[in-house]
C-alpha cells in the first residue's frame, strides 16, 4: 500500500498541512523544514495523489530555458503555442512549466498533476533521469533518445542545413558564413554539422563558421559584426535562429549593405519573424505541428501501457523544408 499525507507527516511529527504545504513550494513552512520533508518524502517514495483522476488526457509541456519564468527565443514561445493547439485539437489538456535550465524538479510532476510530459530546451539529464525513475511517461521534442534516455522527436535540420548551402552555392555563393549558438544542443548541433558537410562537400574551409552567446538580434548584431571583421567579406550567411538572422540583417544595414543584393541570409525556424521583415526571411520550417502530433501520438502509447513495462526509448525523425523568401539571391558580381 503506498504511503498517504497523514503516514508522512505522522513520521515527522508534523500537520498534514505542513507536509502539504512543504511539498507545493507554498508560504508558511521554511525553507530548512521544507527541504527535510520533500527529502523524506523522496527517501520513502511518497507521491502526491493526483489533482486530476489518472488518465483523464492531461499532459505537461516542460520548457527548460535560461530564463526563471519565461522562454529562451520566439521558437520556444512558437512551440508552445503550436503544443496548445495541437494537444487540444486531440482533445487533450495541456499544462506549461518554465523550468530553469539545470534545474531537476517540476511542479507539475511533483504534484502528479499529469499523466505524461513532454519536454523541449535541452532538460538536463538528472531531470530526465528523474523522470525515468518514476516512471512518468515522457517525450522529448527537438532532442536524441541516446541524450535523454527518453523516446524523442527531432527534425531532420542537418539535411535542410546542407540543402540551403548547396543551394546558395547554386545561386554563386563561394564564400557562405554560418553563425550558430551552442552547440552543446542537439538540434544546434545538427545544423552546424549540417553546413560542415556541405561546405567540406564544396571545398570550403570552415573558417566562416562563428558562435553566438545566446539566440537574440542583439547577439547576432555582435557576431556578425566580429566575424565580418576578421575575414573577407562572405556574401551569404546562414543563422541558426530566425532571431540571430534578424539582428545580421540590422548590422548589414548599418554597414551600408543591402539585403539580397550585396548580401544574403538565411534563418531556422521559420518564425513569425521572418514573414515580417522587409525583405522576408528565408528560413528553415520544422514543421512544429507535425512533430507534436508525432511526439504526442507516441506520448499516448507510453500512457497506455503498464507502468511496469519497460520500454525501449524511441527516436522519430521529422522533415524539414525550406521556405525561400527575397531576403536570398545571386551573389553579388565582382568589381573586376
Amino acid at each position: 500500500m503506498s504511503m498517504t499525507l497523514r503516514q508522512l507527516a505522522d513520521k515527522i511529527n508534523v500537520a498534514p498541512s505542513t507536509v502539504s504545504r512543504a511539498l507545493s513550494n507554498n508560504s508558511g513552512v521554511s525553507e530548512v523544514r521544507a527541504r527535510e520533508i520533500r527529502q523524506l518524502a523522496d527517501k520513502l517514495g511518497y507521491r502526491p495523489k493526483p489533482l486530476r483522476r489518472s488518465m483523464n488526457k492531461t499532459l505537461g509541456l516542460l520548457v527548460s530555458s535560461d530564463f526563471p519564468k519565461e522562454p529562451d527565443d520566439t521558437y520556444q514561445s512558437n512551440l508552445i503555442a503550436a503544443a496548445l493547439e495541437q494537444v487540444g485539437r486531440a482533445g487533450w489538456h495541456l499544462h506549461f512549466e518554465v523550468i530553469p535550465r539545470g534545474n531537476n524538479h517540476s511542479k507539475l510532476v511533483r504534484e502528479n498533476r499529469v499523466d505524461g510530459v513532454l519536454l523541449c530546451g535541452f532538460p538536463s539529464q538528472k531531470l530526465c533521469d528523474e523522470l525515468l525513475k518514476i516512471r512518468m511517461p515522457a517525450v522529448a521534442l527537438d532532442d536524441l533518445a541516446m541524450r535523454t534516455g527518453l523516446s524523442s522527436v527531432v527534425a531532420d535540420v542537418s539535411f535542410g542545413t546542407e540543402q540551403v548551402v548547396k543551394r546558395l552555392r547554386a545561386m554563386g555563393h563561394e564564400r557562405i558564413a554560418m553563425i550558430a549558438t551552442a552547440d552543446a544542443f542537439p538540434t544546434v548541433a545538427a545544423r552546424v554539422d549540417g553546413y560542415r558537410r556541405a561546405i567540406a562537400d564544396l571545398h570550403q574551409e570552415d573558417d566562416l563558421l562563428a558562435f553566438a552567446g545566446y539566440s537574440t538580434i542583439q547577439q547576432g548584431q555582435i557576431a556578425t559584426r566580429q566575424l565580418m571583421e576578421r575575414c573577407e567579406r562572405p556574401t551569404a550567411f546562414i543563422y541558426a535562429t530566425d532571431c540571430l538572422a534578424v539582428g545580421g540583417m540590422i548590422e548589414f544595414g548599418r554597414m551600408g549593405l543591402r539585403v539580397p543584393e550585396d548580401v544574403s541570409i538565411a534563418g531556422h525556424d521559420n518564425t513569425s519573424l521572418a514573414r515580417d521583415m522587409e525583405p522576408a526571411l528565408t528560413s528553415v520550417d520544422l514543421h512544429l505541428p507535425r512533430m507534436i502530433d508525432v511526439a504526442v501520438s507516441m506520448l499516448r502509447e507510453h500512457i497506455a501501457r503498464d507502468s511496469d513495462e519497460v520500454m525501449e526509448p524511441l527516436q522519430k525523425k521529422i522533415e524539414v523544408q525550406t521556405i525561400w523568401r527575397n531576403s536570398c539571391g545571386p551573389a553579388p558580381q565582382s568589381d573586376s
